[in-house]
């Protein structure tokens, strides 16, 4: 009999093998595969599924015994620490997206270029030279001088509006593909980064056809659901879509486990857009009759 185990993705992995043949097909030995996901719940070992595999069984278990003692999401791990700084940031920084954003382009350009660098560039710097850094004060420093980048980086990107324009919408359709995701537990990996990409590009391209349009519902969206990922900081039950397409991936959770509360947040996301979106087309609108009524005026004067 062999016993091996390890961690990949937060999932504690086991592994029992032994040297009799299988019964229902001798030609295989028996192997059975216990996989154990991390999850914060406490309490006892919770029962997911099993594979009707008779040669090569697979238990999937949920358990805050499969956490890993240190993990290369040090960044996610800091930031949990301060999560109603963080909750207080997103819910005021999404709401003046949703209803301003067409308004103060420029501005939504800085913002979103300066999140976007923080969160690619903070996730790898933590997990090279962080992970085991246990002071608070070099964490905060670290993540002040991420943020000075990122804020470097959004200035140029405001300054170049059309690039940076681009960069939006970009960004903007790889959150929908999160979202498409997320909401069909889509677990293959190809399938996965697949839609993120398509929407990515897909909102790129309309952006320089549609730039008016998709910049409201792009905002709109981003800002609602920045807006109500900072409500669910201090709710709970809106799992992050990576954490959660781990978890699909790795077969602790399939359709029947889902937790149906994702539903109740992306209708409340999808609403806060529709809504929001209406009110920037109307006040789009109203500016741009403003703006054709002082072009008469000053005809009319010549």
């Amino acid at each position: 009999m062999r016993d091996d185990e390890g961690v990949v993705n937060g999932v504690s992995l086991n592994y029992y093998g032994g040297n009799d043949d299988c019964e229902a097909d001798p030609t295989q030995k028996y192997w059975l595969t216990v996989n154990i996901t991390c999850t914060k719940d406490e309490g006892t070992v919770k029962f997911v599924s099993m594979t009707d595999d008779l040669c090569h069984p697979t238990l999937n278990y949920l358990s805050n015994k499969g956490c890993p003692v240190f993990t290369f999401y040090a960044l996610t791990q800091f930031l949990d620490d301060y999560y109603y700084l963080w909750g207080a940031a997103l819910i005021v920084i999404g709401l003046g997206l949703a209803i301003w954003g067409n308004k103060a382009v420029n501005v939504v350009i800085f913002l979103v270029t300066t999140i976007a660098v923080f969160i690619v560039l903070g996730t790898i710097f933590f997990k090279l030279f962080m992970d085991k850094v246990k002071e608070d004060w070099a964490k905060w420093v670290s993540i002040a001088v991420i943020v000075a980048i990122g804020a470097g980086a959004g200035f140029l990107l405001a300054k170049y509006r059309k690039y940076g324009i681009g960069l939006l919408a970009g960004w903007g359709g790889v959150m929908v593909g999160f979202v498409i995701t997320s909401s069909f537990a889509v677990g293959n990996q190809y399938a996965f980064y697949a839609i993120l990409v398509v929407c990515a590009i897909a909102m790129f391209y309309l952006a320089v056809k549609l730039e008016e349009t998709v910049i409201i519902l792009v905002t709109s969206f981003i800002g609602s659901y920045a807006a109500v990922r900072g409500v669910s900081l201090y709710v709970g039950g809106f799992p992050s879509e990576t954490e959660l397409h781990n978890e699909i991936s790795s077969g602790a959770v399939d359709w029947e486990t889902y937790d149906k509360k994702f539903y109740i947040y992306l209708g409340a996301i999808l609403v806060m857009t529709a809504i929001t979106a209406l009110y920037q087309r109307r006040q789009a609108k109203t500016l741009n009759h403003s703006l054709n009524e002082g072009k008469e005026y000053k005809k009319m004067r010549r």
